[in-house]
């Protein structure tokens, strides 16, 4: 008798499970990174069963290398540098886990604190009356929070911060990002200049290593600040704590190195008294989905989350998410509630323009409308 070949099932991210008749399986492909966030090469070598994953996971800390564990894997360093990106085999491996024990991820993160997401209307940079013009828009289909981009010009990003304040009025918050793109003293003067048009805060206005030149703007000015590129881990996190340099981490689940390095940043951020806001590098539903749990197992995140998924062409998985008034319920279900469509997966993987989430570099106007994190 013929042996019966395995299906292989996609699941989160840049893996396979492959899934054989009685229900055990195993893994063919993965990134995994050690306890110090390392990336290693994964090459299983013995059935993974869902079970498996839940005691492991339930028997100790989840950490990063749980599969190493319970598949006796063959392990081999391949760099020193830490990864930016290790999203893919921590969601993957809490969804296997919630939907073997039909928990949610959120639950496996310490509990529901709230079923709904609340997202910020995203604004790039442009013309002053297209600006306000896209933020009446925003306002009318139900969006309480916006975000402009600012950088450039001090002189046109101070215009375009007070035309669209006269135009949304005062009760909608309006945040600013300048990506870094200021001085110590510049971003002091710049800052000044916007706070009439009261400023919910300011991201990242000076370089991300320059916690202390960070410090020293919060230090002078009225509008809270935020750091962005600045916050990728706890490392970093604890640095910019001991600098006092900042009043809101903008979090990410992909650079913090997964779900549960993402929610200690936020204990920590939430035990100093700083806010926490999801940061987005153009996620599709799944990748939106597992930042959704993180918000949603914590009580702070207050304020609204960044989100590029309305930007998007489409989406990978069986039932793309809605934003109705600026707000998403989180999926009801096991794991993080969602399903990857396996044919939309296949187009969205052959699309070159997932490699240009900056743009391209021969047309500034252009915006990527596909996601780069699954």
């Amino acid at each position: 008798m013929a042996t019966q070949q395995p299906t292989p099932v996609p699941m989160l991210g840049f893996m396979v499970f492959e899934k054989t008749g009685d229900g055990d399986g195993f893994v063919s492909a993965m990134m995994v990174t050690d306890s110090r966030g390392y990336p290693l090469e994964f090459r299983a070598t013995t059935p993974v069963k869902p079970t498996l994953v839940q005691r492991t996971l339930y028997g100790s800390q989840i950490q990063h290398y749980v599969a190493i564990e319970l598949c006796g894997a063959e392990l081999i360093r391949k760099s020193q540098r830490k990864p930016r990106l290790t999203l893919v085999p921590e969601p993957w491996l809490l969804d296997i886990a919630g939907k073997a024990s039909n928990i949610a991820v959120v639950d496996l993160l310490g509990g529901r604190y709230r079923s709904e997401v609340a997202w910020m209307g995203y604004i790039f940079i442009g013309d002053p009356e297209e600006n306000a013009a896209q933020a009446e828009a925003y306002v009318k289909r139900g969006y309480r929070e916006l975000k402009l981009k600012v950088g450039r010009e001090p002189d046109v990003d101070v215009a375009r911060v007070k035309l669209v304040r006269e135009t949304v009025g005062p009760d909608i918050r309006i945040r600013v990002d300048a990506n870094m793109a200021w001085n110590q003293v510049t971003a002091v003067k710049i800052i000044r200049r916007m706070e009439p048009w009261n400023i919910q805060y300011v991201e990242q206005p000076v370089p991300f290593r320059d916690h202390a030149g960070m410090a020293w703007v919060r230090a002078r000015v009225e509008t809270p600040v935020a750091a962005d590129e600045s916050c990728t881990s706890i490392s970093t996190a604890l640095s910019l704590i001991r600098h006092r340099a900042c009043d809101v981490f903008v979090v990410y689940v992909s650079e913090a190195g997964g779900l549960t390095k993402a929610r200690e940043i936020v204990r920590l951020a939430d035990n100093e008294g700083i806010h926490c806001v999801l940061g987005t590098w153009a996620e599709l539903g799944i990748g939106t989905t597992a930042g959704m749990h993180l918000i949603a197992s914590s009580r702070n995140f207050p304020f609204a989350n960044d989100t590029h998924y309305e930007l998007q062409d489409g989406d990978i998985i069986t039932h793309p998410l809605q934003i109705i008034d600026g707000i998403t319920q989180l999926p009801e279900g096991p794991g993080l509630g969602v399903a990857i469509d396996p044919d939309r997966l296949k187009t969205f993987a052959d699309l070159h323009a997932r490699e240009t989430v900056f743009g391209d570099a021969k047309n500034p106007e252009f915006i990527p409308r596909v996601g780069r994190i699954l």
